[in-house]
Protein backbone atom coordinates (compact mmCIF):
# COMPACT_ATOMS: atom_id res chain seq x y z
CA UNK A 1 0.00 0.00 0.00
CA UNK A 2 1.25 3.48 -0.84
CA UNK A 3 2.11 5.07 2.48
CA UNK A 4 2.46 8.68 1.41
CA UNK A 5 1.13 10.99 -1.25
CA UNK A 6 3.49 11.83 -4.09
CA UNK A 7 5.23 15.03 -3.19
CA UNK A 8 8.87 14.38 -3.97
CA UNK A 9 10.24 14.23 -7.51
CA UNK A 10 11.40 10.62 -7.11
CA UNK A 11 7.89 9.59 -5.99
CA UNK A 12 6.42 11.15 -9.12
CA UNK A 13 8.87 9.35 -11.37
CA UNK A 14 7.96 5.96 -9.89
CA UNK A 15 4.22 6.71 -10.28
CA UNK A 16 4.71 7.39 -14.01
CA UNK A 17 5.98 3.80 -14.41
CA UNK A 18 2.49 2.49 -13.57
CA UNK A 19 1.00 4.23 -16.60
CA UNK A 20 1.45 3.27 -20.23
CA UNK A 21 3.46 5.73 -22.31
CA UNK A 22 1.37 8.88 -22.04
CA UNK A 23 2.19 12.53 -22.56
CA UNK A 24 1.78 14.27 -19.22
CA UNK A 25 2.51 17.97 -18.99
CA UNK A 26 2.46 20.64 -16.32
CA UNK A 27 -0.06 23.45 -16.56
CA UNK A 28 1.40 26.74 -17.72
CA UNK A 29 -0.95 28.76 -15.50
CA UNK A 30 -3.73 28.46 -12.94
CA UNK A 31 -6.16 28.93 -15.82
CA UNK A 32 -4.82 25.94 -17.78
CA UNK A 33 -4.65 23.80 -14.62
CA UNK A 34 -8.43 23.53 -14.67
CA UNK A 35 -8.33 21.48 -17.91
CA UNK A 36 -7.40 17.80 -18.14
CA UNK A 37 -6.92 17.84 -21.89
CA UNK A 38 -8.48 18.92 -25.16
CA UNK A 39 -12.16 18.08 -25.63
CA UNK A 40 -11.44 16.28 -28.91
CA UNK A 41 -9.13 13.25 -28.81
CA UNK A 42 -7.77 14.09 -32.28
CA UNK A 43 -6.34 17.41 -31.03
CA UNK A 44 -5.09 16.10 -27.70
CA UNK A 45 -1.38 16.68 -27.14
CA UNK A 46 -1.11 15.83 -23.46
CA UNK A 47 -2.75 15.26 -20.11
CA UNK A 48 -2.41 18.05 -17.53
CA UNK A 49 -0.71 16.37 -14.59
CA UNK A 50 -1.71 19.04 -12.08
CA UNK A 51 -5.45 18.98 -12.75
CA UNK A 52 -7.26 17.78 -9.56
CA UNK A 53 -8.57 14.60 -11.24
CA UNK A 54 -5.12 13.60 -12.50
CA UNK A 55 -3.51 14.43 -9.15
CA UNK A 56 -6.05 12.09 -7.53
CA UNK A 57 -5.26 9.44 -10.14
CA UNK A 58 -1.51 9.69 -9.45
CA UNK A 59 -2.02 9.59 -5.68
CA UNK A 60 -4.14 6.43 -5.95
CA UNK A 61 -2.50 4.73 -8.95
CA UNK A 62 -0.73 2.02 -6.93
CA UNK A 63 -3.89 0.87 -5.15
CA UNK A 64 -6.06 1.23 -8.24
CA UNK A 65 -3.63 -0.82 -10.32
CA UNK A 66 -3.43 -3.49 -7.64
CA UNK A 67 -7.04 -3.79 -6.45
CA UNK A 68 -9.15 -2.16 -9.17
CA UNK A 69 -7.17 -2.90 -12.32
CA UNK A 70 -10.17 -3.00 -14.67
CA UNK A 71 -11.39 0.42 -13.50
CA UNK A 72 -7.86 1.84 -13.61
CA UNK A 73 -7.48 0.64 -17.20
CA UNK A 74 -10.88 2.12 -18.12
CA UNK A 75 -9.74 5.53 -16.91
CA UNK A 76 -6.41 5.32 -18.74
CA UNK A 77 -7.97 4.04 -21.96
CA UNK A 78 -10.55 6.81 -21.83
CA UNK A 79 -7.91 9.53 -21.39
CA UNK A 80 -5.85 8.14 -24.27
CA UNK A 81 -8.53 7.33 -26.82
CA UNK A 82 -11.87 9.02 -26.20
CA UNK A 83 -13.45 12.44 -26.51
CA UNK A 84 -14.43 14.49 -23.47
CA UNK A 85 -18.04 13.30 -23.28
CA UNK A 86 -16.95 9.64 -23.21
CA UNK A 87 -14.18 10.37 -20.68
CA UNK A 88 -16.71 12.08 -18.42
CA UNK A 89 -19.16 9.21 -18.73
CA UNK A 90 -16.55 6.48 -18.15
CA UNK A 91 -14.69 8.17 -15.31
CA UNK A 92 -17.86 9.16 -13.45
CA UNK A 93 -19.15 5.59 -13.88
CA UNK A 94 -15.89 4.25 -12.38
CA UNK A 95 -16.29 6.73 -9.53
CA UNK A 96 -19.79 5.40 -8.80
CA UNK A 97 -18.55 1.80 -8.96
CA UNK A 98 -15.77 2.51 -6.49
CA UNK A 99 -18.09 4.41 -4.16
CA UNK A 100 -20.46 1.43 -4.05
CA UNK A 101 -17.75 -0.95 -2.84
CA UNK A 102 -17.45 -1.54 0.88
CA UNK A 103 -13.65 -1.96 0.88
CA UNK A 104 -11.69 0.76 -0.86
CA UNK A 105 -8.21 -0.65 -0.03
CA UNK A 106 -6.91 2.75 0.98
CA UNK A 107 -8.28 4.58 -2.06
CA UNK A 108 -9.92 7.84 -1.00
CA UNK A 109 -12.86 7.54 -3.40
CA UNK A 110 -14.75 10.39 -1.75
CA UNK A 111 -12.08 12.85 -2.86
CA UNK A 112 -12.26 11.70 -6.51
CA UNK A 113 -13.53 14.73 -8.45
CA UNK A 114 -16.60 14.19 -10.56
CA UNK A 115 -15.83 15.33 -14.10
CA UNK A 116 -17.82 17.73 -16.26
CA UNK A 117 -17.34 19.33 -19.65
CA UNK A 118 -15.73 22.30 -17.85
CA UNK A 119 -12.69 20.08 -17.18
CA UNK A 120 -11.82 20.04 -20.88
CA UNK A 121 -10.37 22.64 -23.20
CA UNK A 122 -11.55 23.67 -26.65
CA UNK A 123 -10.83 26.55 -28.99
CA UNK A 124 -14.35 27.87 -28.55
CA UNK A 125 -13.64 29.10 -25.03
Amino acid sequence: MLEKKFTLEEDRKSIYDIFPPMMFCSAASDESRKYICHINENFRRGITEDHPFIIWLFENAVQLNQYFQRQFEQIIDSLCQLDAKAIIQNCNMVREQLLSLSNHYGVDVNSLPQLSIDDFWSEEE
